[in-house]
């Protein structure tokens, strides 16, 4: 069961990762966390578009992922490392992204 709960228009938030379409928050007067859709949000101080480089450690390519998953998703495209990526939705394991007009998951671990 998943428990919904609503705070007035003028609750400040943190913002713990800033996705494009949706972003980690919490609440810091009681400490709820959860995800909030970006366009109910004002953000200060923070990018229009969120973006994170792709950082693979032997500076090879990343992969996009058709679904948050190494077993099942397939790889579309490979990414380079060093290329910027828009998040979507970032996420715990896994972070939905936006790179050279394709849409996939990437292993947050490889975005910095």
């Amino acid at each position: 069961m998943m428990l919904t709960v609503a705070y007035p228009g003028s609750t400040a938030l943190i913002i713990n990762k800033q996705g494009l379409t949706w972003c980690r928050v919490t609440v810091p007067h009681d400490g709820a966390a959860g995800y909030k859709t970006t366009r109910c949000l004002t953000l200060y101080g923070l990018p229009a578009v969120p973006t994170l480089r792709a950082r693979h450690s032997s500076g090879s390519c990343d992969n996009m992922r058709s679904k948050p998953s190494q077993a099942t998703g397939t790889v579309s495209p490979r990414i380079p490392s060093g290329e910027t990526v828009t998040v979507l939705t970032p996420g715990g394991e896994w972070a939905r992204v936006k790179y050279d007009g394709k849409i996939g998951y990437m292993m947050s671990y490889f975005l910095r």
